[in-house]
């Protein structure tokens, strides 16, 4: 669509529309404008930049009814919509909120709540949901209470990235993740990024994807091998080389250090 306003009639089918990243784009800036141009008269409002390094339009904020001012300590090199959460709840907690609900019905969402979850309360935060689901289906779920009962809560962040997300490619599914022993692999990541356990992360990879087929395989290219010779894979349905399964580990290693960075 070339151009999105308020007039302008929701398409008859949404599927070929959320596919093109510049009708998301357009979208966004024109709830980025509205939101900016009717503010509610009591409710403080911080809405995220648009654009990336540097930010087209920076982020701006409404406080006690002011006009719209920027806010320049949220104004982050980060693309993807789920990480700049992360900056946004520190600095409400920062300046005195102490419950905060996120809006979302993305599990990326829920995992990387549960991995700041501790920084967050160290902060201040004592209390963190999220509301997912719409209508009748909508729910609140209290993800302060989960992180206490996780024991694997500081292998959530890793395995978002290593599994797949908006900055790096799929290669499995978070159930996988979650019952590929992420605590055991995973603990350091990305800690020191010049000091990353490739083997392990890569072994940790391998299981995530045997899943879908059991082998005793501890690398990449083992992995193929077997694929290749006992079950009949072609080489168009292999996994990656351990050599490239290497460049996406140093991609989610690179992307969980930045965004470990904004959560202070």
């Amino acid at each position: 669509m070339n151009v999105i306003c308020e007039e302008t009639p929701l398409p008859a089918s949404m599927d070929p529309f959320w596919a093109r990243s510049s009708n998301k784009s357009k979208l966004q800036g024109l709830l980025r404008n509205y939101v900016l141009a009717h503010p509610r008269p009591i409710t403080d409002i911080a809405v995220s930049g648009i654009g990336f390094s540097p930010n087209i339009d920076p982020c701006q904020g409404i406080f006690n009814s002011s006009y719209p001012t920027p806010v320049p300590d949220l104004d982050v090199n980060i693309e993807e919509a789920d990480v700049r959460t992360i900056p946004h709840v520190l600095d409400a907690t920062n300046c005195g909120a102490n419950q905060v609900i996120l809006l979302s019905n993305d599990t990326d969402v829920v995992v990387l709540g549960l991995h700041y979850w501790s920084i967050w309360k160290a902060h201040g935060l004592k209390e963190l949901w999220i509301k997912a689901g719409l209508g009748t289906t909508a729910r609140y779920i209290p993800l302060h209470t989960l992180a206490i009962r996780m024991d694997t809560v500081q292998s959530y962040h890793p395995l978002h990235h290593l599994t797949g997300c908006d900055s790096t490619s799929k290669f499995g599914t978070k159930t996988a993740g979650l019952k590929a022993n992420p605590e055991k692999y995973l603990q350091n990541f990305a800690r020191n990024p010049y000091d990353t356990a490739f083997n392990l992360v890569e072994e940790f990879l391998e299981h995530v994807y045997q899943s879908k087929v059991p082998s005793d395989c501890q690398t990449m290219d083992h992995l193929r091998y077997h694929l290749f010779h006992h079950i009949s894979k072609t080489i168009l349905n292999l996994p990656p080389t351990s050599n490239l399964t290497r460049g996406h580990i140093q991609r989610a290693v690179y992307w969980a250090h930045n965004v470990d960075m904004l959560s202070g």
